[in-house]
């Protein structure tokens, strides 16, 4: 199903560098990565086993800080973490697959990783994000939209974000920063900001 404005996110990181590294100033981040500033989703089909890592890196100010990520329309099993960068190869193996913790909502430490595992069994389009408002204004998130063609068609007087929105990105340089992206669209903190309050 065709979901408009939107790119399906990458099974492996767009841009791989020494997460727990400082980032140079002309590191432009995912956004120019994935080369759009749409929506980035990860598509299921019902049954799949999900596993999401999680990478914590430094800012480009040098900080590396906590973020409480939550899922919504899923819970999740914290199945491993740890510090510096995942490896593959090593951590896997020290996972909890006998009783891990439940949870919808994960606290991703500065400089660590945490491994997450689910079942997709809730057809929906479900954010995925961090809790702290300036960070979903940042971009901190991603949506999850698990068999969409089993949702019921909308009706006719539901509106999603008109098509004269995403006009304005056409052509538009890369941001350089959080702050002159909000510039450019200011609509998008108040947006976040109503959401993050009525919802």
């Amino acid at each position: 199903t065709a979901i408009p404005h939107t790119i399906d996110m990458t099974t492996e990181p767009p841009v791989v560098w020494n997460y727990t590294d400082l980032i140079g100033t002309d590191f432009g981040g995912p956004g120019p990565s994935l080369g759009t500033y749409s929506e980035a989703v990860v598509r299921l089909e019902e049954g799949d086993v999900v596993e999401f890592i999680l990478q914590n890196t430094r800012a480009l100010n040098g900080v590396a800080e906590f973020h409480p990520w939550h899922a919504h329309g899923y819970s999740f099993y914290i199945v491993g973490r740890g510090t510096g960068i995942f490896d593959p190869e090593k951590d896997v193996g020290t996972y909890n697959e006998v009783n891990p913790v439940l949870r919808d909502t994960v606290t991703l430490y500065p400089l660590n990783w945490v491994a997450l595992r689910f079942v997709a069994s809730n057809p929906g389009a479900w954010f995925f994000h961090c809790h702290l408002l300036s960070h979903q204004v940042m971009g901190m998130g991603f949506t999850v939209v698990t068999q969409p063609d089993m949702l019921p068609a909308l009706d006719d007087n539901l509106l999603s974000c008109p098509d004269y929105l995403y006009e304005d990105f056409e052509g538009l340089a890369a941001p350089t920063s959080s702050a002159s992206f909000l510039n450019h669209f200011p609509w998008m903190f108040s947006m976040s900001t109503l959401l993050a309050l009525f919802f």
